[in-house]
C-alpha cells in the first residue's frame, strides 16, 4: 500500500471529505430520529407526534448549534436529506416496533450510536 495522508488516499479512490462528513451525519441523524420515534411510540403519539419528535430528537441540536454560530439557514432545515432520514427512521420504528421493544434499553442504544456518528467540525463550508 502506498504511504499519505488519510485525504490523498480518499481521493485516490475517489471519496471527498464533505462526502463522507455528510454519511456520517446522516448516519448518526438517523440513529437518533430512532431514538426519537422509539420514545415517541412508547409514550403512546400518533403518527404526526412521532415524526415530529423523531425530528426535533435528530436535528434539533444541530439546528440550535448552526443558529448559534451563524449559519443561517441551518441544515437540518435546508437540507432535505435530514427530513428524509427522519421519516425513514420514523417508517421503521412504525413498522419494526416489536422487535426493536425486545432490545433491552432501545432509545440509549440508538442515543449511543447516534452519539458515534454525528461528530461532525463546527465549522460550516461557505
Amino acid at each position: 500500500m502506498r504511504g499519505g495522508s488519510v485525504a490523498e488516499q480518499g481521493r485516490r479512490i475517489g471519496v471527498n471529505s464533505h462526502a463522507a462528513y455528510l454519511a456520517l451525519d446522516l448516519i448518526g441523524t438517523f440513529a437518533f430520529a430512532i431514538s426519537g420515534a422509539v420514545a415517541a411510540r412508547q409514550r403512546r403519539l400518533d403518527l404526526f407526534g412521532i415524526v415530529s419528535v423523531a425530528f426535533m430528537v435528530a436535528c434539533g441540536g444541530g439546528i440550535v448549534r448552526d443558529v448559534c454560530i451563524g449559519a443561517i439557514p441551518p441544515a437540518g432545515l435546508s437540507n432535505w436529506r435530514y427530513l428524509v432520514a427522519a421519516l425513514l427512521a420514523s417508517v421503521i420504528a412504525i413498522l419494526a416496533y416489536a422487535p426493536v421493544r425486545r432490545l433491552r434499553q432501545p432509545v440509549l442504544f440508538s442515543m449511543r450510536s447516534g452519539s458515534a456518528y454525528s461528530r461532525r467540525p463546527v465549522r460550516k463550508r461557505p
